[in-house]
């Protein structure tokens, strides 16, 4: 063998030792600065809450998951990488999973918190694992399973779990995410079935084609999150921040439960889409919820702003609430100004029959009418409480009960008096009765009627805008 080639395996040596000593030298600086951030954990306040979850929801459900669970981790060949990218075995997580358990257990005093971060933990099988607090900032989950997992305030910032071609699907179904952060997070592809996503931050995330059936998204924060084509049928949205930057198909959508209760931070954009997108699409109902949502979502902001600088603000405020929240929810409840008629009508009744009893002017007038021409008219006041003590009980009930009926028929004919033409109700109804007769009102029970019949008229016209039209919609 020549000296050249001799000195050419000498130095492939050297250099090869160099690098394998610089690569384990880099491992044990790694190594060592992880020991160091885990001998100095996050501070946890005490008003966490620690230990496992007394009943968890997921325990009744899906048990063949446990099977499949120990099945999987029976296979001693799976590896996982941390994040000095060395590899690590299947005991190695255990362990970890162990401290996490005593850290969470001790409040934070023994043990050490799960740092998944930069690791690439692709295939684990963490089904009903509690793992509370624990970090993954920019690990990799493919085909990773949470099924059942307690996730609670976990940081998934920047993780990767994106659906891959052959089909392993990062799943968290039946999870509790509660306030989890998902920030900027690619999750392509995953599932969250049934997952508790209350409070959770899904920030700049990407959603697309994502699997959120059931899904509780209670307070969850969608900032520029990409929704497309996720399949998000019957979640929740109570009271979420909806602002994505694309929108699921209006089909999907329709099923999704609490779509009234949606809110806006700072831009109605994603708000204003999705009642476009259900309106084109024959979804009515789920139109007006949205439009619901946005009208209240601005009124709070107004009672927010409304100070004695900006009492226009505050007048606003309080007329939109009364007018229109109130009176039809802005559109939402159709029904409820024919009940607010109905309503009146009952309750302005029993006022104008406590009010002839009164000892006043204020009373109701009964006008009769005799032949075709010549219009006798009597006019009869209400007795009073006073005429009718000496009165027999029977005589004076019935006097009362006749009394009360031509309370109410006032009030009718108060609520039906439109005055438009020919389209007047309240003639119509008096045509039923054998006798011409007409029922007034003196002094303060005119103003209550004129005021009742004002009322009527609106909450009419009010049903009829909303019943055949979208006048909140613009």
């Amino acid at each position: 063998m020549s000296g050249r080639r001799l000195l050419c395996m000498a130095l492939a040596f050297v250099t090869y030792g160099h690098a394998a000593t610089s690569k384990d030298k880099e491992i044990k600086e790694c190594e060592d600065q992880v020991r160091q951030g885990i001998q100095n954990p996050i501070q946890i306040s005490d008003r966490d809450v620690f230990g496992p979850l007394k009943n968890p929801p997921w325990k009744s459900w899906r048990s063949g998951w446990v099977f499949e669970f120990y099945q999987a981790r029976s296979e001693e060949k799976w590896m996982w990488t941390d994040r000095c990218g060395k590899k690590r075995s299947l005991s190695d997580l255990d362990q970890i999973l162990k401290d996490h358990e005593l850290w969470l257990n001790s409040s934070g005093n023994k043990g050490a918190i799960a740092d998944f971060a930069d690791a690439d933990l692709t295939g684990a099988i963490l089904i009903e694992s509690n793992l509370r607090y624990a970090n993954f900032i920019h690990s990799k989950l493919t085909g990773v399973r949470f099924d059942g997992a307690d996730l609670q305030k976990a940081n998934f910032e920047y993780a990767m779990g994106e659906l891959n071609s052959n089909g392993d699907r990062l799943m968290f179904g039946g999870a509790d995410l509660r306030n989890a952060d998902f920030d900027t997070a690619q999750l392509k592809g995953v599932e969250f079935n049934s997952a508790n996503l209350d409070g959770a931050l899904l920030q700049d995330s990407v959603l697309d084609e994502s699997l959120i059936y059931g899904a509780n998204l209670s307070q969850a924060q969608l900032f520029r999150t990409s929704l497309s084509n996720a399949q998000i049928r019957g979640a929740t949205f109570d009271r979420t921040i909806f602002e994505p930057i694309t929108l699921p198909t209006s089909r999907e959508m329709a099923t999704a439960q609490n779509l009234e209760s949606m809110t806006f931070a700072k831009d109605p954009d994603s708000l204003v889409a999705l009642r476009k997108l259900f309106s084109d699409n024959g979804y009515d109902l789920q139109a007006r919820r949205v439009t619901y949502a946005l009208r209240v979502t601005k009124a709070t902001k107004e009672r927010k702003e409304c100070s004695l600088k900006r009492l226009s603000t505050c007048v606003n405020y309080i007329f939109n609430r009364i007018a229109f929240d109130f009176t039809c929810q802005y559109g939402l409840d159709r029904s409820r100004p024919l009940l607010i008629i109905a309503g009146g009508w009952i309750v302005f009744g029993f006022v104008y029959f406590a009010m002839a009893h009164s000892h006043g002017k204020s009373t109701i007038i009964a006008v009769a009418y005799w032949g075709e021409h010549q219009k006798r008219r009597r006019v009869a006041r209400m007795f009073r409480f006073g005429d009718a003590r000496k009165t027999p009980m029977m005589r004076r009930l019935r006097k009362e009960y006749r009394l009360l009926k031509s309370a109410l028929a006032f009030s009718f004919v108060n609520l039906s008096s439109l005055g438009f033409k020919e389209l007047d109700p309240a003639k119509w109804v008096k045509l039923i009765s054998h006798r011409d007769y007409d029922v007034r009102g003196s002094a303060w029970v005119r103003s209550i009627a004129g005021t009742q019949s004002l009322l009527s008229v609106y909450c009419l016209a009010l049903w009829v805008l909303t019943y055949f039209g979208q006048p909140f919609a613009q």
